[in-house]
């Protein structure tokens, strides 16, 4: 519905940094971020696992390797 976008906007905005789509990025991207801020909607797909049905279920199991130690990462969830 576009409320994860909406609110990721306004919070780039108030924190003065570039909203970027995490499908139009690769995880080895992640580290040359000084911090992330994360959104995905909260809705359930009805899937056991990976039910977002956005680029995140994508990135899932290739985050869990990823070097982001030190950077900070605040997630937000919008309905």
């Amino acid at each position: 519905t576009g409320n994860t976008e909406t609110a990721a906007g306004v919070i780039s905005e108030q924190a003065g940094v570039e909203a970027v789509d995490v499908g139009e990025i690769g995880v080895e991207d992640l580290a040359g971020y000084d911090g992330l801020i994360v959104g995905c909607p909260t809705w359930n797909t009805g899937a056991d696992e990976y039910r977002s049905g956005t680029a995140w279920d994508d990135l899932l199991d290739e985050i869990r390797g990823a070097d982001l130690a030190g950077k900070p990462v605040p997630v937000f969830g919008g309905a």
